[in-house]
Order: C-alpha cells, then sequence, then structure tokens
C-alpha cells in the first residue's frame, strides 16, 4: 500500500497507539469525538457529585459521633456530682446521727423522692401545656367556622336541640 492512498483501517502512530482514521468529508467526524469528550466531562461531574456526597455523609457521621461522646461526657461529669454530693450529704448525716447506715438510707430516699417530685411536676406541666394547645386549636376552629358560617359546631348543636325540645 503506497502512503498517498486512503485507507479505513487505523495506522499505527509514532508512540505505539492507534491512530483514528479521519474523513475530512465525513459531516460526524467530530461529533463522535465531541460526544466521547462530553461523556467524560458528564462522568466527572457525577463522580464530583458522588464524592460531595460521600464527604457530607462522613462529615455528618463524625459531627453525630462527636455529638454523642460529648454527651456521654457530660452525663458521666453529672452523675460524678450526684455521686460527690450524695456521698458527702450521707458522711454529714452519718457524722451527725452517729450511724452511717440510716444516713445512707435517708441520703438514698431524699435522693429518690427529689428525682420523683421533679418528674412529676415536669410531666404535669408537659401535660397542661398539650391541653391548652389542643383547646387552643379547636377554639380557633370555631372562631373560623363563626366566621364563615356565623354559627360554630357547638352552637349548632345547641340551636337544633332547643329546636327538637320544642317539638
Amino acid at each position: 500500500m503506497e502512503p498517498t492512498e486512503k485507507s479505513s483501517e487505523p495506522v499505527d502512530s509514532a508512540e505505539g497507539g492507534v491512530a483514528p482514521t479521519s474523513d475530512a468529508g465525513d459531516p460526524m467526524n467530530g461529533f463522535h469525538e465531541h460526544f466521547a469528550e462530553m461523556g467524560e466531562y458528564v462522568n466527572q461531574y457525577v463522580a464530583a457529585k458522588i464524592d460531595l456526597g460521600r464527604f457530607h455523609l462522613r462529615r455528618f457521621v463524625f459531627r453525630v459521633l462527636l455529638f454523642l461522646l460529648f454527651v456521654l461526657a457530660g452525663a458521666g461529669l453529672i452523675v460524678t456530682a450526684v455521686v460527690l454530693a450524695c456521698n458527702g450529704l450521707a458522711h454529714g448525716l452519718g457524722a451527725l446521727l452517729g450511724h452511717q447506715w440510716i444516713a445512707d438510707l435517708i441520703t438514698g430516699l431524699v435522693l429518690l423522692v427529689s428525682v420523683y417530685f421533679c418528674l412529676w411536676v415536669a410531666f404535669r406541666r408537659f401535660q397542661d401545656f398539650i391541653s391548652q394547645r389542643v383547646a387552643e386549636r379547636y377554639e380557633d376552629r370555631r372562631n373560623m367556622q363563626r366566621q364563615r358560617f356565623g354559627h360554630d359546631a357547638a352552637n349548632l348543636a345547641e340551636e337544633q336541640e332547643t329546636d327538637h325540645g320544642r317539638n
């Protein structure tokens, strides 16, 4: 084959690879190359987005674990402080009463009653708050019904009851 002759077969390039053949008259000649280039850019974009998602996930997990570590450390400090305070109170009562076991018993009971009372007060306040929110929600709905219809469900029921009582 002579060097001036065009061939449809790939020709070895100087680097040892295969150089693509090109036909100058083919309108799709550059399209395939640009399409492959665009595909590579899309793949790189998708890979970057996946890596960014992984980074954010790792950062979120790290922050959650760090938060849990701080919570555990704080809980440990609180438990230690309570134990030391109760121990000091028990030893003081023991010195005052002359019997350490009675002081330990009194301190433990005072602690349990205090915790129970605090939880009871918190629970009652929470129940009152929820009840108040529900009552406000129903009152708002009755006000809306009065504005829209001229009466609310409770007034309508009372009116119907009095009408039936007359008949």
